[in-house]
């Protein structure tokens, strides 16, 4: 089993920690599990918009993670640049039985994506609560376009009819 520690540089108004501050984080709480890093991933703030696997770093990271390896963040939002990124890393590593460990700020939490709590498995557990916001997201846009219809409003670029 490795584990890797992943950070990326943030622009000055993202609120998000410097590379300092996430390498502390990571290393803390990988000395809190009594493990060592076994190899450190840093990109640039400019692959803040690029998933992951093109990033020059996280494409390293990607092909040396092995199956129960361990993967540490300092925030999602550092890893991916949006939810559906996320979910497509958090997938294919669940299935690879890789394990992502992501720091949650506003709780002071770490999230597990392979800890098993009450027989419960978290990594299930973020790809049911993924399937529930897509669901709710889907739904509520059906419900807007309805709206709006009703309502005689565009819904896109082009002129109603009549």
């Amino acid at each position: 089993m490795q584990v890797f520690g992943y950070t990326r540089h943030t622009l000055p108004f993202d609120g998000n920690p410097g590379v300092d501050a996430q390498r502390r984080t990571i290393a803390d709480h990988v000395r809190e599990r009594g493990l060592s890093a076994t190899a450190w991933f840093e990109d640039g703030p400019e692959s803040s918009k690029t998933p992951l696997a093109n990033r020059p770093a996280g494409s390293r990271l990607c092909r040396q993670v092995q199956p129960g390896d361990h993967v540490l963040v300092a925030g999602a939002v550092l890893l991916c640049p949006s939810l559906r990124d996320l979910e497509r890393t958090v997938v294919d590593w669940h299935q690879w039985e890789i394990t992502l460990h992501w720091y949650y700020q506003r709780r002071d939490v770490w999230l597990d994506t392979g800890v098993t709590e009450s027989g419960v498995n978290c990594g299930e557990l973020f790809l049911q609560v993924f399937e529930a916001v897509r669901a709710m997201r889907s739904a509520a846009i059906r419900e807007d376009v309805l709206h709006r219809r009703l309502q005689r409003n565009r819904n896109g670029s082009y002129p109603l009819w009549g």
